[in-house]
């Protein structure tokens, strides 16, 4: 592993460094993430993400930079603020344009990013939400203030104190109640215990999806619900009712995470299976883990006289019986 990229090792399997203008025809077409350093051995300067992008994912990202179509967002639009602080670079363009030779702006894109001789490497992920977790994440690691890695990256925005600090609080939370269980409880006991965090994966992915939305509506009513904020040990929704009266509680980890198992083991989950499969999980606020679900990559709410939510991804159950294999359910993230 390149010693430039040793606090993301541990994150994702990346690429080998190659210059951006290689790089631009390498990756797949998937999601992912992006690292860029100056040269060939240089800082690490910009972590980006890729969704879809019609289909051509990381690819396409880094062709739009190439391209010089890619000002004014992402790396393409940091080069180029780099590129215009140089005066000596400032001055050759502003000549040219003197000598009656003005270039098209995305040439300037070009040269801007010609000049800074950029290298970059990549992560594919299965789905935006995934490459979304992961830039999260590689920014976290790398603006770690105080702590071994704190880059100065050319982001225009990174996670500020108080985003990293709600995570970190969040993942506490989650391995501190671990622990105490872990040295209280054994057998099914314990069993029952971890019931009751977040799924490691389904908390990351509800992180992303819920972050800044503030109501939901479910799925067959249309009723609007309050969201409180995203905790280990469940999420508050309330309806405006119960919120005026103060009669809410929170719907409970143990519900999501009931409703997520069926639904990639299975490839479906409607109120009839939930309540099959319950084993004592209360399953009265169905209605709103529903609704929050469809909001996750690769989930579709199916219409009908009931709502029935399907998963879209490709081999779930064998994707689902992987990760049991890898004791992956109930990590700790961060």
């Amino acid at each position: 592993m390149d010693a430039s990229l040793q606090p993301l090792e541990a994150l994702a399997q990346w690429s080998h460094w190659l210059p951006l203008a290689d790089a631009a025809a390498s990756p797949s077409r998937s999601s992912g993430v992006y690292v860029a350093r100056l040269g060939a051995d240089g800082q690490l300067i910009y972590v980006g993400m890729a969704g879809p992008r019609s289909g051509w994912g990381v690819r396409g990202r880094l062709k739009a930079y190439v391209s010089g179509k890619g000002l004014v967002s992402g790396l393409g639009e940091a080069a180029l603020d780099k590129a215009l602080a140089d005066p000596d670079w400032l001055r050759s363009k502003t000549a040219k344009v003197e000598a009656g030779n003005p270039s098209r702006a995305k040439r300037w894109g070009r040269d801007a990013l010609d000049l800074l001789d950029i290298y970059v490497c990549w992560a594919e992920t299965s789905n935006a939400a995934e490459a979304l977790i992961l830039e999260r994440k590689c920014l976290l690691e790398l603006t770690d203030v105080g702590g071994d890695f704190d880059i100065d990256l050319w982001n225009r925005q990174v996670p500020s104190d108080e985003l990293a600090a709600e995570f970190a609080d969040a993942a506490l939370a989650r391995a501190t109640e671990g622990l105490v269980k872990a040295s209280q409880l054994s057998g099914s006991e314990q069993k029952l215990a971890d019931a009751q965090l977040f799924d490691a994966e389904l908390y990351d992915l509800l992180w992303v999806v819920l972050r800044g939305r503030t109501t939901i509506e479910t799925l067959k009513k249309n009723s609007e619900n309050l969201l409180g904020p995203l905790t280990p040990m469940g999420i508050q929704v309330k309806t405006r009712r119960a919120a005026d009266l103060g009669t809410s509680r929170p719907v409970s980890a143990s519900l999501f995470n009931l409703a997520w198992e069926i639904l990639l083991d299975h490839g479906y989950v409607d109120r009839v299976t939930l309540d099959q499969l319950a084993q004592g999980v209360n399953t009265k606020r169905a209605a709103p883990v529903f609704a929050i679900l469809s909001l996750l990559p690769n989930v579709t709410a199916e219409e009908g006289a009931e709502v029935r939510l399907l998963h879209t991804g490709p081999s779930a159950s064998v994707d689902r019986a992987s990760r049991r294999a890898g004791g992956a359910s109930h990590a700790t993230t961060g």
